[in-house]
């Protein structure tokens, strides 16, 4: 069985890089505090009441990508159109209003956390300074 391209990255995320497995040994697994509070709760049904910035930041191959564009029509109407394959080495933008969706080409849904000289640190630094 192959398995999925998701799974290898979380494993060499949590598992590999931040030695994962010694806080489930402590713990059995289960997280000391959690957001099952969220679990009844429909998380963009407000979404565009949201007046405050927003810089939605996401990796182009990110499995969880989807959900920064629906939160991004959401708040403002406007459905993202975002071509097949971003250009290599060039970031994409889109700006309607104070609010951003920023995609990282060729990075995946863990590429973005720990890079603090990646573009997507310099550009949320910029985007906060503003605010």
């Amino acid at each position: 069985m192959k398995t999925s391209l998701f799974i290898r990255l979380v494993v060499a995320f949590h598992f590999v890089l931040f030695n994962y497995t010694c806080r489930i040994a402590r713990n059995n697994g289960w997280n000391i505090s959690g957001c099952q509070s969220f679990l009844n709760q429909p998380l963009l049904c407000y979404a565009h009441e949201i007046t405050n910035p927003v810089l939605l930041i996401h990796g182009e191959k990110a499995h969880s990508r989807y959900f920064s564009e629906t939160a991004f029509e959401k708040m403002t109407g406007k459905k993202p159109v975002i071509p097949a394959e971003l250009e290599k080495g060039k970031n994409w933008s889109l700006v309607v209003g104070n609010k951003e969706l920023y995609l990282i080409p060729g990075a995946v849904h863990t590429a973005l956390y720990d890079n603090q000289a990646s573009s997507p640190m310099t550009r949320w630094r910029n985007s906060s300074k503003r605010t």
